[in-house]
């Protein structure tokens, strides 16, 4: 799955090709919120874990 991811923010980002490897991964049980408006993606919270800080 964490290629799959990479590969789906790299291109969400609009990112060069060659960054593709710099991409990170979420982790795992996080949520990601990625806002399209405009014809344009715009990540607003990458891999959140906050929901697990009182487990």
């Amino acid at each position: 799955h964490g290629a799959t991811l990479k590969t789906l923010f790299h291109y969400l980002k609009g990112t060069e090709l060659d960054e593709l490897k710099e991409e990170k991964v979420p982790r795992n049980t996080s949520y990601t919120i990625v806002k399209y408006e405009n014809k344009k993606f715009e990540i607003i919270d990458f891999s959140n874990i906050s929901h697990l800080e009182n487990i």
